[in-house]
């Protein structure tokens, strides 16, 4: 009577024991002792913290003992020594690299062979022998941003070593000038590009791919005067065009006449910010906020195309056009040759 119960009962118990022993086969944090002088932590997933750290050769040997660390992401904080060990690039699970309040003579002792596809963040961190782009010429990072880091000039090194398949580039409060020709257009596969903070007085459209498929792109808080014409040419996938704190007083209709996009134009006094989506083939422009003395004018017109309309656009223009699609068949609004003294 029992028999047909004890292979179930077997089977179960080898089932549960053989999950048991998967479960502790994974790797998790090594003793503490092995890791000093940072700590480990395991939940939800594997992560050092190396704090207060003025000993380099003690981070190597913690890092080159462990060798089959099953870590994920490495904080350096408020540390001082001369470079990060590049052999914890070794570990295929790390997927990220924090460096924050901390100074360094250089990022890396030297650049690394190869690397798993990761993302290195650095706050108002100091390298004092600067960042030298060539470390990362045979890397495999897929994102990089440094905050309060100054970087006054994109030229030839970014271009020939920042990696081609780089999806995010995050660079804010970087005080940049300048950016040399063709500097960013090897990276095609770029979803995020922030560039804020800096002295640029002008763009151009050949520092950048084409076509590009850039989702957010912004350029906050420079000293653009204009806008390239063709600044939106082959951008078939931007979903957010962020010029906010600029010197932007003339924007040439011509910029969004090209494209059949939708665009929202935010403007207060001192901010510009462009939202393109594609909701419809032809394309208009909402001015929303607008300065009451400044010379603009909106048009569209309904699906009868027998009347038109001049709509200043404030709150409400955002709901509207959110039924556009369905309600009307825009046209160009703006139909002047440029907007003028839109900031005062």
């Amino acid at each position: 009577m029992w028999f047909p119960f004890i292979p179930l009962s077997v089977s179960a118990i080898i089932v549960s024991s053989f999950g048991f022993s998967l479960q502790n086969a994974k790797p998790h944090c090594p003793p503490p002792e092995e890791v000093k002088p940072c700590t480990c932590s395991d939940s939800g997933e594997v992560s050092a913290l190396c704090r207060n750290i003025k000993d380099g050769n003690a981070l190597t040997n913690a890092f080159s003992k462990n060798l089959n660390w099953n870590i994920e992401r490495v904080h350096f904080d408020h540390c001082t020594i001369d470079y990060i060990p590049s052999s914890i690039l070794t570990y295929d699970s790390l997927k990220k690299i924090n460096v924050s309040s901390s100074t360094l003579g250089s990022l890396f002792d030297e650049a690394p062979v190869k690397t798993p596809e990761i993302d290195i963040y650095l706050y108002d961190v100091k390298l004092l022998r600067g960042l030298k782009w060539e470390i990362f010429k045979d890397s495999s990072i897929s994102g990089l941003g440094t905050f309060k880091f100054e970087i006054r000039h994109f030229g030839k090194d970014f271009k020939e070593y920042m990696p081609q398949g780089v999806m995010n580039l995050w660079f804010e409060n970087s005080k940049t000038v300048r950016i040399t020709h063709q500097a960013f257009q090897r990276m095609v596969n770029l979803d995020v590009l922030v560039l804020t903070g800096g002295s640029l007085k002008s763009i151009s459209r050949d520092m950048f791919p084409r076509p590009w498929n850039i989702k957010f792109w912004n350029l906050s808080q420079q000293k653009l005067t204009a806008l390239p014409k063709d600044i939106f040419d082959d951008l078939p996938q931007l979903t957010m065009f962020s010029v906010m704190k600029n010197f932007l007083t003339t924007i040439d209709e011509e910029v969004f006449t090209k494209s059949g996009t939708t665009y929202y134009l935010n403007v207060t006094s001192c901010e510009t910010r462009l939202w393109p989506k594609a909701l419809i083939t032809n394309s208009f422009i909402c001015l929303c906020n607008l300065p009451s003395t400044a010379p603009y004018s909106v048009k569209w017109r309904p699906k009868d195309q027998h009347s038109a309309y001049l709509f200043g656009c404030g709150t409400i223009s955002v709901a509207l056009a959110q039924n556009f699609e369905h309600e009307f068949n825009p046209i160009l609004c703006v139909p002047l040759r440029s907007v003028r003294s839109i900031l005062p």
